[in-house]
């Protein structure tokens, strides 16, 4: 017998009304959805799309049920964050993008513009996603999720992870040599303009 669906978190419900907020606005600017398309309470380890029902599922470490503290638990060895206020902090900054990069794998399944290359399919909704994001953080959340990102990739570096992929699977070379820390994100910014 299946135990009864979660209540949906407050992290769930943070990305419900982001979902709405982010499809309201692309819709303004003629990215329309498709009706059938929902945000659905997912079991991975953040967002994904279902390529079989079309719908998004984004999964939050902060469900009070066993499933969900055994995702808070690996979550919080892996990224290193001291406790669980501030790894649903991480995921409160991190699920605007998620959700935009999901709705943009969305949007081309929906246009007919869903590409052969995987690779290149995820390089261009990572591109939708920090477009769509770039101006919604303030400076002082901006400075605590590069904070809490470096937190991470320190901590995973420290478990066997390396980033020398960042490199080899990025197709902006010059983000790719600031994610992996070959130049500083001033020397990045700098060279941009």
């Amino acid at each position: 017998m299946n135990s009864p669906p979660a209540e949906p978190s407050d992290l769930f419900r943070f990305a419900q009304k982001t979902f709405d907020r982010l499809i309201g606005e692309f819709a303004a600017y003629g990215l329309l959805t498709n009706p059938r398309l929902e945000l659905r309470q997912g079991s991975g380890l953040m967002c994904y799309s279902d390529l079989s029902d079309g719908n998004i599922y984004v999964s939050v470490p902060d469900r009070l049920d066993e499933e969900g503290k055994l995702q808070a638990l690996f979550l919080r060895s892996l990224t290193g964050c001291r406790d669980e206020a501030q790894m649903n902090r991480f995921f409160q900054l991190l699920l605007p993008w998620g959700i935009a990069h999901e709705l943009a794998h969305h949007y081309r399944r929906e246009y007919g513009l869903f590409g052969e290359s995987l690779w290149k399919e995820e390089q261009l909704a990572n591109r939708f996603a920090s477009a769509a994001n770039k101006y919604r953080l303030s400076p002082e959340d901006e400075i605590e999720l590069r904070s809490l990102l470096e937190q991470a990739i320190y901590k995973l570096s420290r478990q066997g992870a390396t980033l020398d992929s960042a490199i080899v699977s990025a197709d902006n070379l010059l983000q790719a040599l600031n994610v992996s820390g070959e130049i500083a994100a001033d020397a990045a910014r700098n060279i941009e303009v």
